[in-house]
């Protein structure tokens, strides 16, 4: 088993958006503070590092990703193991909010070598961002595998990366239907504080609920999960959110909001590059309008294709 460890006050980590997003949580709270200038630090490192934070709260995650990329350049030219570490996982964080698991993996593995070859432990929320990944990218029984090794770390993690985990395995068992499961993890976040996780609690009622054929109980849940996403920026997860809502809508009878939700879930994934869903989920949206004789909505909806279709021609 990977030794792991609890990450250091002074690191720069982001902390876990998830995601898990899974989707993420990919999705989330959970930013770190970026450490202050300190005797001996490279102030060059610093200032990227900083920049990017910023572009990454902000919600710029493509102009994170190059300021940690530069961090990562000036980390390896000063040799300093931590910096090299800890910006590898603010990179698998940003690729991870942009749904590139692939790059997630490959910079938690690298952060994951630096730290074995030195003879390091890896830290829990190293290896959460990687079970999220892993998940995402269809590999979900090697993702359970390492939660459980992250519920399994003594001392304990910290209170949020156990709650993500919880939230991550919650999801797992959403997908599989197994309802008892998904239970013990939501009772396992509690009633949290900090709007990311009780989004993600939300999130896992909402699911429960579609499991449990309470249709509208489940649109009520996850429709309060979405703005919640929309708050803390993880647009992502909150296109996701919206379209299992819609799901739900179509389920309760309720083709009209159904095709509603999914159009804002299109709208927001297009204008961030991400044509397949988008694509999919306008689709969606244009025969639930059409079921419902709902005309404002449709046109609203094959106009929005049509503009999709339009950029894409031109890529």
């Amino acid at each position: 088993m990977t030794k792991t460890t609890r990450p250091s006050k002074n690191r720069w980590m982001l902390g876990l958006c998830a995601a898990v997003c899974l989707f993420i949580w990919t999705g989330c709270g959970g930013s770190r503070q970026v450490k202050a200038d300190m005797p001996g630090s490279d102030r060059e490192f610093d200032r990227n590092s900083r920049m990017a934070r910023m572009a990454f709260e902000n919600g710029q995650i493509s102009q994170a990703i190059e300021g940690y990329k530069r961090a990562l350049a000036r980390a390896y030219i000063t040799d300093d193991l931590n910096a090299i570490v800890d910006t590898r996982y603010n990179l698998a964080v940003c690729h991870l909010r942009q749904g590139n698991y692939p790059a997630t993996l490959e910079n938690g593995e690298r952060a994951q070598e630096e730290l074995l070859t030195a003879g390091r432990p890896v830290s829990a929320d190293l290896l959460l961002v990687q079970a999220v990944a892993l998940y995402h990218n269809g590999t979900p029984g090697r993702a359970w595998q390492i939660s459980e090794e992250i519920l399994s770390v003594k001392p304990a993690p910290s209170p949020e990366t156990l709650s993500r985990t919880h939230f991550l395995r919650g999801r797992m068992a959403a997908d599989r239907g197994d309802m008892e499961q998904l239970r013990l993890e939501i009772t396992a976040l509690g009633e949290p504080s900090v709007p990311g996780l009780q989004a993600d609690r939300l999130e896992l009622i909402g699911r429960l609920a579609m499991l449990d054929g309470r249709w509208d109980d489940a649109v009520t849940a996850l429709d309060q999960a979405a703005s919640m996403r929309a708050v803390n920026r993880n647009y992502r997860s909150m296109a996701t959110v919206l379209a299992t809502a819609a799901q739900a809508c179509e389920r309760a009878q309720r083709p009209e909001d159904a095709a509603y939700r999914y159009l804002r879930a299109a709208r927001s994934a297009a204008l961030s590059g991400e044509t397949e869903r988008a694509t999919v989920w306008l689709q969606e949206s244009v025969r639930l309008a059409d079921l419902a004789g709902a005309e404002s909505l449709l046109q609203e909806a094959r106009r929005f294709q049509a503009l999709l279709t339009q950029e894409s021609s031109r890529q």
